[in-house]
């Protein structure tokens, strides 16, 4: 039951994510398809913080339309990949690889030439494995919210260069009534990014 759970999940998030990127151009008005590829070092704090460490460069790809009418308020749609080590009190620290697909609203202000304030709130799937000692994979599937703030520097072209602080908040599908599901990480990275 909780792979065909899963199994559903994914094909749903996927086929969402493909629908909201090639769909028709009448439902969102306003200019080109944008395209944001970033990416970068991230640090982990808060309840988490204190037994991991990024261990991967982390990697997003997300599509974004402005909404009709407006030109600073936007919809995203995203997928990423971040890699972190669990510490634990063995040799062997456990990898663990993290999928998030989300989609988010926000709005893009200008500050001046070279400078954009990214505010906007992200909900979606996080799909997380991790390989323990013995080389065991377990899986999970997490619901997440993640509102996050980035500031952006204009380099030479469509490059730019990142800050970003984010809250990720998660809840595992399967244990959405337990206290203990609920996980709270807070991420500040810094990267580059190229948009076109």
């Amino acid at each position: 039951m909780k792979k065909l759970l899963t199994s559903k999940v994914h094909t749903l998030t996927v086929i969402l994510f493909i629908v909201l990127m090639i769909g028709p151009n009448n439902v969102f008005t306003q200019e080109a398809k944008n395209i944001h590829v970033e990416t970068g070092y991230y640090g982990i704090f808060g309840q988490l913080g204190d037994k991991n460490t990024g261990w991967l460069p982390y990697l997003n790809i997300a599509y974004s339309k402005y909404l009709p009418a407006s030109s600073t308020a936007y919809w995203e749609v995203g997928i990423g990949f971040f890699g972190h080590q669990e510490e634990n009190r063995t040799v062997y620290n456990n990898r663990v690889r993290a999928i998030p697909v989300s989609t988010s609203f926000g709005w893009k202000l200008n500050l001046g030439d070279r400078f954009l304030f990214n505010p906007k709130m992200g909900l979606g799937l996080l799909s997380i494995s991790t390989e323990t000692q013995g080389n065991d994979l377990n899986r999970s599937e997490r619901m997440m919210l993640r509102p996050s703030v980035t500031m952006s520097y204009k380099l030479e072209g469509n490059w730019f260069f990142t800050l970003e602080t984010s809250l990720l908040m998660s809840s595992d599908l399967h244990e959405m009534s337990t206290n203990k599901s609920i996980y709270y990480v807070f991420m500040p990275s810094f990267g580059v990014s190229l948009q076109f």
